[in-house]
């Protein structure tokens, strides 16, 4: 869940791609990156949430293994299509 409004896969090439560490968070920060495989899910927030505010509440959620008081019916669906994602990939 990014920060900006861009289009998920133009957010995912600048990740991998861009030498400019504040576009390029994954080729700045995940040793050998090249190497690996990603996959990308995008999910469609309402209107009236800020961005930001749903990312710190999904990134609390993955970590913490339950949802944050702040958007529960936000995370969860998202949580749970995650894990689903993950069971099939695995």
């Amino acid at each position: 869940m990014g920060g900006t409004g861009h289009d998920p896969e133009l957010r995912s090439y600048l990740h991998v791609e861009s030498e400019d560490p504040r576009l390029g968070g994954v080729r700045a920060t995940v040793p050998r990156f090249a190497e690996r495989d990603f996959d990308v899910l995008a999910f469609e927030l309402p209107d009236d949430v800020e961005r930001a505010a749903a990312k710190q509440a999904l990134i609390a959620h993955l970590a913490e293994g339950r949802p944050m008081s702040t958007l529960p019916g936000l995370t969860e669906p998202i949580v749970r299509a995650i894990e689903i994602h993950r069971a099939r990939a695995g």
